[in-house]
């Protein structure tokens, strides 16, 4: 991670005071998060997008930079992934 995230980050968990296996981001609801993409969605002219949608177009944009299949498919996305093998 650079040090400017890094430093965000640590920023982030010193304000709201995490400790431990505390999500990073549990202060916001899922019916927040909603409501937000939503709005976004329609703004954009895309109203039919997904919060899926924008998982997916995650991965890809993180398998194209270079993130190994395997990690995606062990991390904690919300989706379960079976496990890429090595070639």
């Amino acid at each position: 991670m650079s040090s400017p995230a890094a430093a965000k980050l640590r920023a982030h968990i010193a304000f709201h005071g995490l400790v431990n296996e505390q999500p990073l981001f549990g202060m916001v609801t899922r019916k927040h998060v909603e409501a937000l993409h939503t709005k976004a969605a329609a703004a954009i002219g895309r109203p039919s997008l997904t919060i899926k949608d924008l998982r997916h177009i995650a991965a890809i944009a993180w398998v194209t930079s270079g993130v190994r299949i395997d990690r995606l498919a062990n991390a904690r996305s919300g989706a379960a992934m079976p496990a890429a093998r090595e070639a």
